[in-house]
């Protein structure tokens, strides 16, 4: 073996071990990925999670008052929430992202006006409460008087969207309220894709 061929050889073993390096970088930068995308995925499964029990706290609360004012008596007030619970456990998530969209939609943020925001709050609350009201209230009645009182039902919906200009804020504020004791972010916030977890 001659002199060329022992710096052929090194410079061989120079470049088998600078091939090896990069692997070594890209699985790295690969499984580093794939650890991001996973805990991006547990911080959007644990935000909805939040959001969930959020409206679910709230819709006992506000939900029962306006099923009384209804006309839902005792039991069909109990009806309605255990079906409205699992209805806001379902909904939950869907509409934490849902003011995460009224928010990007309308480029409202933190810092905007207080009615702005509360405009925002009430696009995601009047697409999909009153609806979740109105079936709530349904099944309340029909359990608890054995049909539908269809005058019920639209006096639960139509209470659900003309209260909407003072539910809809105090929800907003109430579920970012209950999401940042548990460390989550402001739907605002979270709109613009910044960092969920305080």
């Amino acid at each position: 073996m001659g002199i060329q061929d022992i710096k052929l050889h090194s410079q061989g073993r120079g470049l088998e071990t600078r091939l090896e390096e990069i692997v070594d970088e890209s699985v790295q930068e690969e499984l580093t990925s794939l650890q991001d995308a996973q805990t991006t995925d547990q911080s959007a499964e644990r935000i909805a999670t939040i959001d969930r029990r959020g409206s679910v706290t709230y819709g006992l609360i506000v939900g029962g008052t306006l099923d009384y004012f209804a006309g839902l008596g005792p039991i069909g007030i109990a009806i309605s929430r255990f079906s409205a619970t699992t209805m806001n456990y379902a909904v939950g998530g869907i509409y934490g992202r849902a003011r995460e969209l009224a928010y990007r939609l309308t480029g409202t943020t933190e810092q905007s006006s207080w009615l702005r925001r509360r405009a925002a709050e009430l696009i995601p609350f009047n697409v999909l409460q009153p609806p979740t009201t109105a079936l709530a209230v349904a099944i309340g009645c029909l359990m608890s008087e054995g049909s539908v009182d269809l005058e019920k039902v639209q006096e639960g919906a139509l209470n659900m969207a003309l209260y909407s200009p003072l539910i809809a804020p105090a929800m907003g504020m109430y579920l970012d309220l209950f999401g940042r004791v548990f460390g989550v972010q402001s739907a605002a916030r979270r709109a613009y894709g910044e960092d969920a977890r305080e």
